[in-house]
């Protein structure tokens, strides 16, 4: 699905990033900055190494801890390491993806996009139905066992 994105040249934010494997990726892919975030604050560090092991350093390539649902610290953060941001990917559970969807819109541009992952079958329409909720429109959904990841756009004039 990222091929489908506007990867070059992107300011991409990773919530959620863990390991930092996405962020890594995107760069890999042409992406002009990606920074991401994890409440676990250990994820920090395995992220910075990772990084730093794929030839990807700051300002380039960077990594916080943080809760952007809860915390507004951790948002303005992320909006200060490269915000408003292109590109966001989330690969997490459906319950954390309802709770950063309104944080979405206060991180992505106008028209930006969000590539959300591992969503259960049985979670896809709730999901769907928030984000819509916030201004975003679905424009694909993929299906891997009962797994689904989808792409939505937030609209240039979000409710």
């Amino acid at each position: 699905m990222a091929g489908r994105n506007p990867i070059p040249g992107s300011r991409v934010v990773d919530l959620g990033s863990g390991s930092g494997v996405l962020s890594i990726a995107a760069l890999r892919l042409g992406a002009a900055c990606a920074v991401g975030v994890d409440i676990d604050p250990k994820a920090e560090d395995m992220a910075r190494e990772n990084g730093a092991y794929n030839g990807m350093s700051t300002p380039r390539f960077q990594a916080f801890p943080g809760d952007v649902a809860r915390d507004p610290r951790a948002l303005a953060a992320l909006m200060d390491a490269g915000g408003p941001f292109d590109l966001a990917l989330i690969n997490i559970v459906a319950n954390v993806i309802l709770a950063l969807t309104p944080s979405l819109r206060r991180l992505l541009r106008p028209g930006g996009a969000v590539i959300c992952s591992g969503i259960l079958d049985s979670r896809l329409e709730e999901v769907q139905a928030c984000l819509q909720a916030h201004g975003f429109r679905i424009l694909e959904t993929r299906s891997q066992a009962e797994w689904r990841c989808l792409t939505a756009r937030l609209e240039e004039e979000a409710p």
